[in-house]
């Protein structure tokens, strides 16, 4: 309980004790004509009326700050105060002027400020307000805070440092590409489809060259539209095409779920949409696949099945012909299964496998080598984590089952080169102690723990990815709530934490 609230409860229920048993009655009200209570309020300054910021104002690296308060009646001069604590002991800068209003260029960090006005009747200071500006650290990178930030598609670069492809919502979806050093410091940030109502980013892939093309998704209310976008290794647009069916679905919706590079360097993507499939009648949804050119340029698009269906996965087999691991809609069974189709170079589905035993609990495709790919089987935290090894037949080349924490969600898996798998995602902290925090691990092929680590931090953090890197370590990022200017409570901020390769958290370079 707060104490002022106690004593404050305390006094009233002493003086109504009071009352009522008649002891107040010689108690007299003070004498107001009494000249030592008397205060010449012209020889007392009225404190600083601040204008903007406002408390708690929050300003992206590089903007000019206004700072403006209200004059007092009487010419004064005015000292614009900047520290970074409340207490005003460790200052910053300060300013005096006489006008009313400052500019400033500020670098990054949390700032409180306030206003001394001196004039003959003496000083004048005001209360204090708290601003922040943009702050990156070795381990907590705050960009712009966010309500949401979803997982990101990380790579290593060969020069050292990552390069990150991160989506978040504040409230509207936007895109960014960070190239980030290898100590976790901010060397440049590139935005991509800014506004979106909704944004999702698919996957992203790699080109020989250092060239780097986005498969996504941009939503304005219920209209879903398939993106693909490439840039340079600089994070420079090359082209950019949006992907909303061409006019004879008759304004379909399109959802992509990922693409790989085709032939002589084009892209073929896939995912699901809502289309009208014969007109006149009403809209449904069914699986969407889609070729381009090396240029960006639409080749082809086709709508296939139909009840949900959809495209998971998508494979270049080198030749003419593409694999794909998707939600097929069977007629005979009257329901949805995983399948691997075969499609040619006119998205024609050439074959249809069903794969059995599956169900529809497939949260993670990832490619591995000779041809195969891993297929995360997740239902709930209660349940065991399944690793299926596939072939491009539909074959199950080996199965690993994982028993992790009951109480962890799990966010990402990543194949490591040894042949393991790197697991994240977050740990509930209990309900007596809201939260929750990272949870990092790492098994070997046959799903044997090797070791698993908890970073425990303050308030709420969630894992969202986990990039393995050549030094055997590992990346991970997320989004937390410990905010690095603790008094600016609001939002959410991305996270990177460095792991080495025996789990535990690298310290700060």
């Amino acid at each position: 309980m707060d104490n002022r609230h106690t004593i404050r409860w305390t006094v009233l229920g002493l003086a109504f004790a009071l009352y009522t048993s008649g002891c107040l009655d010689t108690i007299q009200p003070p004498d107001t004509d009494d000249p030592s209570l008397n205060v010449d309020t012209a020889d007392v300054n009225i404190p600083v009326k601040l204008i903007s910021p406002l408390d708690r104002a929050y300003f992206e690296g590089g903007d000019q700050v206004l700072f403006a308060w209200r004059p007092l009646e009487d010419e004064a001069s005015y000292t614009l105060i900047l520290a970074r604590d409340s207490n005003f002991t460790s200052l910053y800068d300060s300013i005096t002027t006489i006008d009313t209003a400052a500019t400033l260029s500020l670098g990054q960090g949390p700032y409180y400020w306030r206003v001394v006005a001196t004039n003959d009747r003496g000083n004048s200071t005001s209360d204090y307000r708290l601003i922040g500006v943009d702050v990156f650290t070795s381990h907590y990178p705050n960009l712009r805070r966010a309500y949401s930030i979803d997982p990101a598609h990380m790579f290593e670069s060969s020069g050292g440092g990552y390069k990150i492809f991160l989506v978040s919502h504040r409230p509207y979806g936007i895109g960014q590409i960070l190239s980030i050093s290898s100590s976790g410091g901010v060397f440049s940030e590139k935005i991509f489809w800014e506004n979106s109502a909704f944004l999702e980013l698919a996957n992203v892939i790699q080109h020989e060259n250092g060239d780097f093309t986005l498969i996504g998704t941009q939503i304005w209310m219920i209209d879903h539209y398939g993106g693909t976008i490439k840039f340079n290794s600089n994070g420079d647009l090359i082209w950019e095409t949006i992907l909303r069916a061409i006019p004879q679905w008759f304004s379909a919706d399109v959802h992509l779920n990922h693409g790989t590079i085709a032939s002589s360097d084009g892209l073929i993507v896939t995912g699901w949409g809502n289309a009208v499939l014969k007109e006149g009648e009403p809209k449904e949804s069914a699986m969407y696949l889609a070729s381009l050119d090396s240029q960006g340029k639409l080749l082809k698009e086709q709508f296939l099945s139909r009840n949900s269906a959809a495209g998971l996965y998508v494979h270049y087999n080198g030749d003419t012909t593409y694999t794909v691991l998707a939600s097929w809609y069977f007629e005979n069974e009257a329901a949805l299964m995983p399948a691997i189709l075969t499609v040619d170079d006119s998205l024609s589905v050439q074959s249809v496998i069903p794969i059995s035993g599956i169900g529809e609990e497939i949260v993670i495709v990832r490619p591995l080598e000779n041809n195969q790919i891993l297929v995360v089987l997740y239902r709930s935290p209660t349940e065991p984590l399944q690793l299926l090894k596939m072939d491009l037949q539909g074959n199950v080349v080996s199965k690993v089952v994982i028993a992790l924490p009951s109480n962890v969600a799990l966010f990402d898996v990543q194949p490591t080169a040894s042949g393991g798998f790197a697991v994240t995602g977050h740990i509930s902290t209990g309900l007596d102690i809201p939260g929750a925090n990272i949870f990092f691990g790492l098994f070997d092929a046959t799903g044997n723990k090797r070791w698993t680590n908890q970073l425990e931090m303050p308030n709420t953090n969630y894992s969202k990815s986990v990039l393995p890197l050549a030094d055997g370590g590992f990346l991970i990022q997320g989004s937390t709530n410990a905010y690095l200017i603790p008094e600016l409570r609001e939002g959410t901020e991305l996270i990177l934490v460095k792991i080495t390769s025996n789990g535990l958290n690298m310290p700060p370079q």
